[in-house]
């Protein structure tokens, strides 16, 4: 994770309580007001005059640390003018458990969401009334969320309460072409558009009706790319590049080859489903996954209409 931090250091321990799952109890009052909401603590009204910094958080999925590589924007904006957590560790870095633990603050065993699916899995394990946009409402901050979601939320779920603007992808979540967003309960379809595009333009857009209000604002905006795509018959196949991006890398080796984990043959110290899995393809992986992770370096440059601004980039 990668935070680039102007005001001072209220949004950057926002962020770090919500990765890490810290819960504070008799600190909590003495840390600033934005603070306190984030760990769920009683908020008092800022002082006169007190700036609160506006928060947006930009998420990607499934995406390696090596492949910054090919986004430079995002280590220019976000990685040299900011902090590079190098010790941040995910302690269930599996898909649904860790968004789940980003908005709640909460390791899996409290925030109940310990799986993708099944009882304790998905969405539906989730307390909607109980995660991160609540607890910045309460303390006088717009809330607005873009992109994917936790897995298994539809358009007919209770939407969590403390979005004042909700926009999570509601259908076609995996298609990267075809999909829909719930634009606040009025869905917007899309046909043969491209996912990592729109999420980036929705995000633009909340970006800039929120700042033109005085409130501080917290916005997430989070990617599905550089997920694998699952097709109309249900199958998972490599992520899709942008009609734009196709051949972009051509000629690039993934890091990956180096690693002797990559396709390795000796895998009976493995979990059943690595020792099954078959082979990667090579050429599938150095031309899909960075082609996936191009659009994201797009979407990640500075809002102009934002003048007391902390950005963030995960993966």
């Amino acid at each position: 994770m990668q935070a680039w931090v102007r005001s001072g250091t209220t949004a950057l321990i926002v962020l770090l309580l919500a990765a890490s799952g810290v819960t504070l109890a008799e600190e909590a009052t003495t840390l600033p007001g934005a603070v306190q909401a984030a760990v769920g603590a009683s908020v008092a009204a800022p002082a006169a005059g007190e700036e609160r910094p506006n928060i947006v958080f930009v998420m990607t999925d499934d995406m390696r640390e090596d492949d910054l590589r090919w986004m430079p924007h995002t280590r220019e904006l976000l990685g040299e003018r900011g902090i590079d957590f190098t010790d941040a560790i995910s302690p269930h870095p599996l898909c649904c458990p860790a968004r789940a633990q980003l908005v709640t603050g909460q390791y899996a065993q409290n925030n109940g969401v310990q799986h993708n699916a099944g009882p304790f899995g998905g969405f539906r394990a989730l307390d909607p009334t109980h995660e991160i946009s609540s607890w910045f409402k309460r303390g006088g901050y717009r809330t607005g969320f873009i992109g994917k979601f936790l897995n298994g939320y539809t358009a007919q779920d209770v939407r969590p309460s403390g979005w004042d603007h909700w926009d999570a992808l509601s259908a076609g979540v995996y298609d990267y072409f075809d999909f829909a967003f719930d634009n606040d309960g009025d869905p917007k379809t899309y046909r043969d558009s491209y996912v990592t595009d729109v999420i980036a333009e929705r995000t633009n857009e909340t970006v800039r009706e929120f700042a033109d209000h005085d409130e501080p604002f917290l916005v997430y905006s989070r990617h599905l790319a550089p997920h694998y795509r699952i097709n109309g018959n249900g199958t998972p196949v490599p992520p899709p590049a942008a009609a734009r991006d196709k051949g972009r890398f051509a000629r690039a080796v993934p890091p990956s080859f180096r690693s002797p984990s990559f396709n390795e043959r000796d895998v009976l110290d493995q979990p059943r489903p690595f020792r099954t899995r078959r082979l990667a393809d090579p050429e599938v992986v150095s031309t899909e996954h960075p082609r996936a992770s191009a659009p994201c370096r797009r979407s990640t440059g500075p809002s102009s209409h934002s003048s007391r601004r902390c950005a963030a980039s995960a993966s």
